[in-house]
């Protein structure tokens, strides 16, 4: 999402918390010199969802 304005207010309006969810798709060399891999970004992806989904596990 190039501007979150439209997130950001459907956040405020319902007092919800945005989290975001990496696509993955532009990880650079840095990032895996900085051991940011395409499975830490899903693995964060998915701890985002349980978050936003209120799940447990």
């Amino acid at each position: 999402m190039t501007t979150p304005k439209i997130a950001e207010t459907i956040a405020n309006e319902t007092n919800a918390q945005m989290l975001l969810l990496n696509a993955a798709h532009n990880v650079t060399k840095e990032d895996m010199n900085n051991n940011i891999s395409f499975l830490s970004i899903m693995e964060e992806n998915l701890a985002n969802l349980k978050i936003g989904l209120s799940c447990s596990e």
